[in-house]
């Protein structure tokens, strides 16, 4: 079966799962919070748009557990980051998964939100294959490190992620979240996995009730 024919049937699958539950279909437990990504300075540049950038942005990040099963037991991990632009949202979808050349393509269960983070598909860019991470600065954790790989090439670090306040249900943007629409400026999410994902997003999307209107909260950081 082709991949997009694949995706479909996915997608309509969990819309069903989506309406038995009442609510997602995957990564139905877990926490938004507003945020802040704040660039760091890079060795030198990428010639890619969202990894060259400088400065700071306002960002919504939600940790979640895909399956939802009790916290003892270990589960794929899930850190989506959608961050607001001029020409629409950037949405980064990472999973629990290894660094290295090959386990960062494969998931990786985990008790905790502690740990390593990866796009797992890589995207398309100028340069090569650029496949992005995120690595928890600390147990709790309220900071991840953002970094990108050229190739089967060392993560690099490009920003950090820090959480703020914890966000009310009815503002958690999640259903909205879409790695292949929203790609990140300078990168195309393309090869197998986008293939996938897109009609398996689009036939959620179809079947969704309504979908959620949103804003990032003016305030991200509480003092």
């Amino acid at each position: 079966m082709a991949l997009t024919q694949l995706g479909s049937a996915v997608g309509s699958a969990l819309a069903r799962v989506s309406v038995l539950r009442g609510g997602r279909p995957m990564h139905p437990s877990g926490d938004t919070y507003v945020a802040v990504l704040d660039r760091l300075p890079l060795a030198q540049p990428w010639g890619v748009a969202w990894l060259d950038a400088t400065g700071s942005a306002p960002a919504v990040v939600r940790l979640s557990r895909s399956v939802g099963l009790p916290g003892p037991v270990p589960d794929v991990l899930g850190l989506a980051v959608r961050v607001p632009g001029a020409g629409g949202p950037v949405d980064l979808l990472l999973a629990t998964a290894g660094l290295g050349a090959l386990s960062r393509h494969l998931l990786a269960p985990r008790r905790d939100t502690a740990g390593a983070y990866s796009s797992l598909a890589s995207y398309g860019s100028p340069q090569g294959r650029v496949t992005l991470a995120a690595v928890a600065e600390d147990q709790t954790p309220t900071s991840f490190v953002l970094a990108a790989a050229l190739g089967r090439g060392p993560f690099e670090p490009y920003a950090v992620l820090r959480l703020g306040a914890l966000l009310a249900a009815d503002e958690d943007p999640a259903d909205a979240y879409d790695a292949v629409r929203h790609a990140p400026p300078g990168l195309t999410a393309d090869g197998a996995m986008s293939r996938f994902r897109a009609p398996a997003y689009a036939r959620v999307r179809e079947q969704r009730d309504a979908r959620l209107e949103w804003r990032v909260p003016q305030s991200p950081i509480a003092p």
